[in-house]
């Protein structure tokens, strides 16, 4: 009974997932721009050191 219940949710199901995915994504996205922007602050940094 749980499978036919599951039939019509299953579309809904699979919306959520790929928004939540999309999210998770972008939000990698970011963290990955501000680590590079980190690690180039870093660079610069022990250039000027030199």
């Amino acid at each position: 009974m749980g499978v036919v219940n599951a039939m019509p949710n299953n579309d809904v199901v699979i919306i959520l997932f790929m928004s939540i995915s999309y999210d998770c994504a972008n939000i990698l996205k970011m963290f990955e721009m501000r680590a590079m922007k980190m690690s180039l602050y870093a660079l610069q940094y022990d250039f000027k050191k030199y």
